[in-house]
């Protein structure tokens, strides 16, 4: 009897070892040396056309260094659909401006991997082996080396210059891009940053404001958690930045200001939240609520003197040389007039009127080129 029951243990533990080893051997991490893969002519517009479609997010997290280097990683997380067979991802990124330090595949089976003959982009083919998959890309670059390109209507307002050393734009194309078939369900971005820096995050397509989640101090370092549900990859505004905030209440609505200061001009933050404030309660009266729940302004270095731009629901980037009442009073009343009255110049002329009337209800001076710029903005 003694013999029975000691070979039934037996027989349970190694049945325990079994499953113990197969299920690690299935979630085991596969690293992939990006360096030796084979180059492939595959075209990456039909590459995707006989994967299985997945919904997944996607976890990026950024230290950017005070020397300029930005080491990331991000995190495809998929959730397979049904018994899904093959599975194929393309990751495109900016070589040799970018460089792939590791790619890791958990939880599927490497069927294929190759690199395009421009090593620009990394094609994947894989057996997914659970009900998740993931992908994870570490990769490093430095944002004086990357071009003043890819950043859209900022690019008539921003005079971005490499040798700038406290304040940067950062355009979608200066990272990797992942092609996959499916749905994304959301994005997290997580940035490390110097304590004494800020970054300021909005959608790439709709320039709606990423949700800062969190905020945190951690010895030398600041650590901001931003969520968006939106696909796109974001703009990303990173400098030495003070940071402002306040509520304003407009009868039963709230509106949250937040208001990006160099950190050098710093003691102008609290007065700007006053005027800003001032401003947005005077064109409530004269042109009905303001029509967001947040106003977010980034004072910026890198904008032309004397110039904003107003990229609607809610942001607005004004140069911090030239910076005044007026600039800020004409783009924000964009708030309104962009939403019904997109016939190019009207719209400015608009809001020239709406800072010279702002000027004179409140005492401000009106510059004294105002008539010359209105002539020619009418």
């Amino acid at each position: 009897m003694k013999r029975i029951a000691s070979l039934l243990i037996l027989l349970i533990l190694v049945a325990s070892f079994f499953v113990g080893y197969k299920s690690s051997k299935m979630t085991k991490e596969l690293v992939i040396d990006v360096s030796t893969l084979p180059s492939s002519n595959i075209l990456l517009a039909s590459y995707l056309e006989n994967s299985a479609a997945f919904e997944y997010s996607s976890a990026v997290e950024m230290l950017f260094l005070e020397n300029g280097t930005i080491r990331a990683n991000e995190t495809l997380i998929l959730e397979t659909v049904g018994n899904a067979s093959t599975a194929k991802v393309a990751i495109s990124y900016l070589y040799p401006l970018i460089k792939i330090r590791t790619l890791k595949l958990k939880n599927a089976e490497l069927v294929n991997a190759s690199i395009s003959q421009g090593k620009d982009i990394i094609y994947l083919a894989f057996e997914p082996k659970k009900d998740k998959v993931e992908i994870t890309l570490e990769y490093e670059l430095n944002w004086r080396d990357i071009p003043s390109s890819g950043l859209g209507s900022f690019g008539l307002l921003i005079n971005q210059s490499i040798k700038n050393k406290e304040e940067v734009l950062l355009a979608p194309m200066y990272f990797p891009s992942v092609a996959i078939r499916g749905t994304k369900r959301g994005n997290t971005l997580v940035i490390k940053l110097p304590k004494e820096w800020w970054a300021f995050v909005v959608d790439s397509s709709s320039y709606t404001s990423w949700k800062l989640v969190d905020s945190k101090l951690s010895g030398k370092q600041r650590i901001l958690h931003f969520e968006q549900k939106n696909p796109n990859f974001p703009l990303i505004f990173i400098g030495k930045f003070s940071r402002f905030t306040r509520t304003v209440r407009l009868h039963e609505k709230r509106v949250n200001i937040t208001i990006y200061m160099p950190i050098n001009e710093s003691t102008k933050g609290n007065v700007t939240l006053l005027q800003v404030g001032s401003i947005v309660r005077t064109f409530s009266q004269w042109y009905g609520i303001y029509p967001y729940g947040y106003l977010d302004i980034v004072v910026s270095r890198l904008a032309k003197p004397h110039t904003g731009l107003n990229i609607g629901k809610g942001v607005l980037i004004v140069s911090g040389r030239g910076f005044d009442v007026w600039l800020l009073s004409h783009e924000i009343s964009h708030s309104w007039f962009g939403s019904y009255a997109d016939l190019g110049k009207i719209s400015e002329s608009l809001a020239t009127f709406s800072a010279m009337a702002y000027a004179l209800t409140h005492s401000e001076d009106v510059p004294s080129n105002f008539w010359i710029y209105l002539k020619i903005s009418a």
